[in-house]
Order: C-alpha cells, then structure tokens, then sequence
C-alpha cells in the first residue's frame, strides 16, 4: 500500500472507532487511487454536515417566478480575481488528453450549458423568458498539495435573475459554493474521483436553480 493510501486509511483509523476492529489482510495490495475512491463516500459525508448557507438572499425572487418560466440567456462576467482563476483553470482543462463531457470544457461555456440542462430537468422550458446574469468573483481548486493544507475549493459569485424581455429584475443573491475538506480528505477528494471544478459549477447552478423553479417542478 503506497502513502497516500495509508495515511488515509491510518486517519480513518483513528477518527472512526469501527475501523480499529476491521481485518486488514497483509495480501491485499490496494493502489492509492483504488483506496481513496473506496473511502471517498465516507469522506464525503464527513464534510456533508459541516457545510455552510450557500445563499445569501438580497431581494427574493418575486410572486411571477412560481409561474412557467424558462431560461433565455446567461450572461456570465468575471471578476478581477474571477477572470485569472477561470483562466488557470482553462489552461489546465486545455492541457488534459482529449476526452468527452464537462471535463474537456472551458468554464464559462460548461457553466451556461449546465444551466440549460437543469432547467430542462426541472420543466422549466416555457413561459416568461428568464436573463440569469452571474457576477463572478471567484473559482478556487487548489491543487492536491493545496487540499493537503486545507485550502478551500470555492465558487462564488453575485446572481441577478431578470425579466429577458423588459429587464425587470426579479432577484438578487449571493451564491457562494465553499467546500472545505480538511487535509487527506481534500487529497481524496482529488485523487478518488476529479472533476472539483465540475462539481463546484455544479452546486453553483443547483443552488441558482433552487432559487427559481417551484417545488413542484423539482
């Protein structure tokens, strides 16, 4: 078993009381990779409860948005801070061996094609045309060795949903997507399944869309 693998293992060892009885069989080689994608459920319900608001409401959406309702545009800006940050993080998509999916995309164009998909999930396809305008300030993925040392991985931004046709602002709120895994958890994180960036824009969207459709619809 190699480092990474085992300091995980040790630290689940200690923190969980139910782990210290469990066989280990000295035979059985797990990779690093192979461990922490075994462990990272469990690593991600340790943080679950920890997680804080994402929503910092500033005018709530008004009475017409419980009515039918589809999304005409995203108009996505970028922050001082924002726009080097989607940058980095570009560069580091457009250096990946080529693939399929929200993976191989760049941020902003994955980020408004999330938004269509789940408006389209929750039935929100027709009615009164829907500006959803995102002030972005920040996309934080620390690297492995930032994780390590507890930095946060962090999407947050300004949200301003507007009549498409007459501009009439609806709502206004504050979205900020903050996951914090401390030391090997964030390693885990990382190395058990990838795509932080995808998950971060992920919430982000769920979140903005919260905000919006009826329950009904969800």
């Amino acid at each position: 078993m190699n480092r990474p693998a085992r300091l995980v293992l040790n630290f689940f060892v200690d923190k969980i009381p139910a782990f210290r009885g469990a066989p280990i069989a000295s035979h059985v080689q797990l990779s690093g990779r192979a461990m922490l994608r075994f462990l990272l459920p469990g690593l991600a319900l340790l943080v679950a409860a920890c997680t804080r608001p994402a929503i910092d409401m500033m005018q709530a959406p008004t009475a017409p948005l419980a009515g039918s309702v589809y999304i005409y545009d995203i108009d996505l800006s970028l922050g001082p801070d924002a726009k080097k940050e989607v940058a980095a993080a570009d560069a580091r998509v457009a250096a990946k061996a080529p693939g399929r999916g929200y993976a191989t995309m760049a941020f902003a164009p994955m980020l408004r094609d999330m938004f269509k998909q789940g408006a389209a999930a929750r039935g929100l396809s027709a009615g009164r045309a829907l500006t959803i305008v995102v002030e972005l300030d920040h996309l934080r993925v620390p690297a492995a060795g930032g994780a390590l040392m507890g930095k946060h991985d962090r999407l947050a931004g300004l949200v301003r949903v507007a009549d498409a046709r007459t501009g009439q602002a609806l709502a206004t709120f504050y979205v900020d997507v903050d996951q914090h895994y401390p030391g090997l958890i964030g390693l885990a994180v990382r190395e058990g399944n990838g795509g932080v960036r995808e998950r971060l824009a992920a919430a982000f969207v769920r979140h903005v869309l919260d905000q919006i459709a009826p329950a009904a619809k969800r």
